[in-house]
């Protein structure tokens, strides 16, 4: 199930919403143990094993020259859709588990309240969870595109 962080939850109540909070950012992939809430920092366990930004290119927080945050269509009811083509590049090798979607913005995954994140499991075909990968075992030079990305906010 999707963890929204608190700074989510106030931009979707708020101004924001979740175009303007989320827009931009990019998703990264993690081995190991989940935060219990997505206000809550990496754990130090965690490892980043892949990040997943528009055509797998290198993600500058909050001066994104490349292009490389990730953008989305807004669906009803509730439902956000990749716009582009979204491509993972593998970091470390290791086992994924987990995701974070950072918003553009700089973030260093500390204890936030305000920072716009949402946390996520990662899962494979027959599992249920949030991001369907076709493995979870990640190899620091794999890289290929996510053709589909669906979440659903209808019945949060």
């Amino acid at each position: 199930m999707l963890s929204l962080s608190t700074g989510l939850q106030m931009a979707l109540v708020g101004n924001a919403g979740f175009s303007m909070a989320m827009g931009g950012g990019l998703i990264r992939i993690y081995s190991g143990p989940r935060p219990a809430s997505a206000d809550l920092p990496i754990p130090s366990t965690a490892l980043e094993l892949a990040r997943i930004t528009t055509m797998g290119r290198t993600f500058y927080p909050g001066n994104d020259t490349e292009g490389a945050g990730l953008f989305f269509r807004i669906l009803p009811p509730g439902i956000v859709e990749n716009d582009g083509r979204w491509g993972l590049v593998g970091v470390r090798a290791g086992q994924a588990s987990w995701f974070r979607w950072n918003w553009w913005n700089l973030d260093s995954n500390a204890e936030s309240y305000s920072i716009p994140r949402i946390d996520g499991d990662v899962v494979v075909t027959g599992e249920i969870g949030d991001i369907y990968l076709p493995s979870k075992t990640i190899a620091p030079s794999m890289s290929y595109f996510i053709d589909t990305f669906v979440a659903s906010f209808g019945n949060i």
